[in-house]
């Protein structure tokens, strides 16, 4: 110990020894250290996450992060507060500027208005944000939003927020791949589906590239389906499901062996997010179990989800299914981990609310008379889908719509096979019925698409000899199955790449 004092003592008159300037410079350093190691994650973090590309950004962020300060004793720490100060603006953003104007005094207007709003804005939020603090000292933060559009809205947000996570967290940090915050979301619905694709998922990628294909697919002229018509017929059925979005059901076959994530969503299946986590499946067979007549029972199911933002690239430690490895893609990134249900539906006003659309549609594979697809590689040039777009939400209306959707089908092929004899059409899968090795367990089994569909093919007998419908499990080894149709498009879009 007296050495210990001994080293300090000589040091501390060399240091008094320097030339004050070179002291200031080595009292600076000795102070900039550590508060740059405890200040700068938190600036560089609000920086590119709420002020990327503005105005003052570096200032703004400065001020934000000394703001954020006064919640450093709830948070933990000043990069936590950062954190929920940041999640906060995601779903709660700040008023937009109103559009421009000519006049000068109406110019004026606007931007006292919007500054009265963006006052509004930052006091609400600040109330928000000491709450959010106060329950981080309690437990765990939630923000609360009331659909998945307000969810939505914060997406771009919320991939630039994940980036910057990655780049300015310190690197002992584990959860850079989920917020800190939970999100409760008042209104939706949960259903047991996955959405391939769609509007949202692929609009600016995709769209273009798909209709040019269209005219290179009914142009070819090796084309094993001759009749002209009737390519014309099958790709625009095929792209057109394709590109509006549909979805396949859940299943417990080896294609969603790990983690699967079910649909949570508001309005439309275009509009949902996936969910995941433990506990989910339980909770969904709890509502499926309070239906009493099968027969007219929902696929949705009205709920208030809280659940985790994460962002699915960034996922460590979870070892999604095959069947929902796109996921984990940028553009399909943002998901909800589970963390409880709660049923609405039972006041009279959310039962008036209880709406939730979706293609009901049933694939059908163009087959020669021998029974072989007419493309065994190509698979999606043979593909048929015939589809109707529902409310899943509403028993009767889904029960209604799916007997629709069995006239609608058979009286397609049946102008079909009229024209072409030597055409056979099997069912391979269903909106309902995966078709696969498993039975599928998470829709309602009364009354299945297949039911419907032999009960008034057997009205029609000159459909029996080219309309198959009683396709067994595992024929093919599933791989026309619902199960197999994410792989399938994949392939798709490679294909449609490699050709432009």
């Amino acid at each position: 110990m007296d050495r210990l004092f001994s080293l300090f003592d000589t040091a501390w008159h060399a240091f008094a020894s320097l030339d004050p300037i070179y002291q200031a410079v080595m009292a600076g350093l000795a102070l900039y250290i550590p508060l740059r190691r405890y200040f700068w994650p938190g600036w560089r973090l609000l920086r590119y996450a709420l002020y990327r590309g503005q105005p003052l950004a570096r200032l703004r962020a400065w001020l934000e992060l000394l703001y954020c300060l006064f919640y450093v004793q709830k948070t933990g720490s000043l990069f936590q507060a950062a954190r929920l100060r940041i999640e906060l603006e995601l779903f709660n953003p700040r008023p937009a500027p109103l559009l421009p104007c000519s006049g000068v005094g109406q110019r004026m207007r606007n931007r006292w208005t919007h500054l009265q709003d963006t006052l509004d804005w930052r006091g609400a939020l600040q109330s928000l944000l000491s709450q959010l603090a106060e329950d981080t000292k309690q437990g765990v933060a939630e923000i609360r939003v009331r659909t998945c559009f307000d969810v939505y809205k914060a997406r771009e947000a919320l991939q630039c927020y994940f980036t910057a996570l990655e780049y300015a967290a310190p690197r002992h940090l584990r959860d850079k791949d989920r917020c800190v915050a939970r999100l409760r979301i008042e209104q939706g619905c949960v259903a047991p589906l996955y959405l391939l694709t769609g509007l949202l998922d692929r609009y600016d990628q995709e769209w273009g590239d798909v209709i040019d294909d269209f005219g290179r697919a009914i142009t070819v002229k090796d084309d094993v389906l001759t009749d002209r018509a009737l390519r014309r017929l099958q790709t625009f059925l095929f792209d057109c499901w394709l590109l509006w979005g549909p979805s396949i059901p859940v299943c417990e076959c080896d294609e969603w062996s790990g983690v699967s994530a079910l649909q949570y969503g508001y309005g439309d299946e275009n509009n949902s997010l996936p969910l995941f986590g433990p506990g989910l499946l339980e909770a969904l067979g709890k509502l499926m179990a309070r239906v009493k007549d099968e027969a007219q029972a929902p696929v949705a199911f009205q709920a208030s989800i809280t659940g985790v933002p994460c962002w699915g690239p960034n996922l460590a430690g979870q070892s999604f299914c095959v069947a929902q490895q796109a996921l984990l893609r940028p553009e399909r990134g943002l998901l909800l981990e589970f963390v409880r249900l709660e049923e609405i539906g039972a006041r009279e006003e959310e039962v008036k609310r209880r709406y939730y659309s979706a293609y009901l549609w049933v694939m059908f594979l163009i087959c020669t008379a021998a029974g072989e697809p007419i493309y065994p590689q190509q698979t999606w040039r043979a593909l048929v889908p015939i589809y109707e777009h529902g409310n899943i939400a509403d028993g009767k209306t889904y029960a209604t719509l799916k007997r629709q959707l069995a006239r609608k089908a058979l009286g397609l092929l049946h102008e079909i096979v009229v024209a072409q004899p030597a055409l056979r059409f099997r069912l391979v899968c269903a909106f309902d019925e995966t078709l696969c090795d498993r039975a599928t367990p998470f829709m309602p089994p009364v009354p299945l698409l297949r039911t419907l569909l032999i009960e008034r093919a057997a009205e029609q007998a000159e459909l029996a000899a080219n309309v198959w419908l009683d396709t067994p499990n595992d024929w093919k080894h599933s791989v026309y199955s619902a199960c197999h149709l994410p792989k399938l498009i994949a392939d798709y879009y490679e294909h449609i790449k490699r050709r432009l």
